[in-house]
């Protein structure tokens, strides 16, 4: 190519996927320079997603039930990677799940050379009530810088993030809490249901609030990248 190039993509995206909702972000930025230009650009996503979850009965259950077990595996994934020179190439993602007041996980990953990504799954027992009400937030955020001044031919930065939970009954301890109470176990699934709100949609954000999350995630960036040099420094391992 002549002279210096940029070129980004971004998107944020929350949707339904096997049954459940989820949030996802994406961003990719790529920078070309020549001997005598140079260029610079970033790329910014996020997605937000909240809806409540509520325990409905569906069917009349051979035996009332005050309560029973349940259990969500919360998900998460984020990748960064990014090639060129340190300085001016850098990718950032993060992703975090909420669920009610007991159930909260974040997790992200950086990089100013090569690829870091991380991917976390925890599960949480949780003891539901029938027409219990559950909050859910879902975010998803990512950033993407790449550079290439003069001198240096390409600077490449990608990063995605998703949050994606899923809602079980927890059939097994129910099983064994019915042989402790004395009554038959039967199929939870088959008389109660998750039932996700109608007006779970994402929540839109006016571009002050991209521009400050742009800035955000540059300074917990380069604070970190701080952080790790200062840990090597002392013979740290991060």
């Amino acid at each position: 190519t002549e002279g210096a190039e940029w070129a980004g993509v971004s998107a944020g995206e929350t949707g339904s996927k096997g049954g459940r909702r989820f949030s996802s972000a994406r961003a990719t930025s790529v920078s070309l320079g020549t001997s005598e230009s140079s260029n610079f650009g970033s790329a910014i996503a996020k997605s937000t997603l909240e809806y409540g979850l509520m325990i409905v009965q569906v069917a009349p259950p051979p035996v009332p039930l005050a309560g029973f077990p349940a259990n969500v595996a919360v998900r998460a994934e984020v990748s960064a990677s990014a090639s060129g020179d340190e300085i001016n190439n850098h990718a950032y993602a993060f992703a975090s799940v909420f669920v009610a007041t007991n159930v909260s996980i974040q997790i992200d990953a950086f990089a100013t050379r090569g690829s870091d990504a991380h991917t976390m799954v925890e599960n949480f027992d949780l003891f539901v009530i029938p027409g219990q009400l559950f909050d859910v937030r879902l975010y998803s955020a990512v950033l993407t810088a790449s550079g290439a001044p003069l001198g240096e031919p390409v600077g490449t930065a990608v990063a995605s993030a998703l949050a994606d939970p899923v809602f079980t009954f927890d059939q097994t301890a129910f099983e064994e809490m019915a042989l402790a109470q004395g009554f038959a176990p039967f199929d939870l699934s088959a008389y109660f249901a998750f039932e996700e709100s109608p007006f779970a949609a994402p929540i839109p954000e006016p571009s002050s609030a991209l521009m400050m999350l742009a800035g955000t995630l540059l300074l917990a960036g380069a604070y970190r990248r701080r952080r790790l040099r200062g840990r090597s420094s002392h013979g740290e391992r991060s």
